[in-house]
């Protein structure tokens, strides 16, 4: 743990000075602090039970299979959450020293690949279940409409650079 110059010292003055106050609610300090190394003890199970979604899967390598998979809209929000919980606890792994001193690179190689595959398929997921809509392939279209029938009846002056709402 790295103790920022003293930031611990006066963060516990805080919450010290917090504790005092009359309507001081226990709850309220519930989670202030966390314990990375208690978190990224559970990556493992967290990396599994997402793996578990896919269990019926037969083909490994047949992305199609684990988007059909995902049409039930159940599975597909479990899906969403166990990959949100994986990502966020495999990134404050990846944000550790002792994590990269003590895990096989071979280990962290594989959550890494694992981790754009389900990046990946999260993003076609949400394509072919229309929970997004892509409009670049409707952009080229959208503009040459607007070229032909939209007019301003004077030299037109961009002052912006155009905006990616895809991204």
């Amino acid at each position: 743990m790295i103790d920022y110059r003293g930031v611990l010292e006066n963060l516990d003055q805080a919450l010290d000075l917090y504790s005092a106050l009359p309507d001081f609610n226990k709850e309220d300090l519930k989670d202030t602090l966390t314990d990375i190394s208690m978190e990224i003890q559970t990556l493992p199970q967290k990396y599994s039970v997402l793996w578990d979604i896919f269990r019926e899967v037969r083909n490994k390598y047949d992305e199609e299979q684990y988007e059909r998979l995902l049409a039930d809209d159940t599975l597909r929000i479990k899906f969403y959450e166990r990959f949100s919980a994986f990502s966020r606890t495999f990134a404050i792994a990846l944000s550790t020293v002792d994590y990269h001193e003590h895990t096989p690179q071979k280990k962290i190689d594989q959550y890494k690949n694992d981790l754009r595959f389900f990046r990946d398929l999260r993003h076609a997921v949400r394509r072919r279940y229309a929970e997004v809509v892509d409009f670049s392939e409707y952009e080229p279209k959208i503009k040459k409409l607007i070229d032909t029938y939209v007019g301003t009846g004077e030299k037109v002056e961009q002052i912006t650079e155009q905006v990616n709402f895809n991204h």
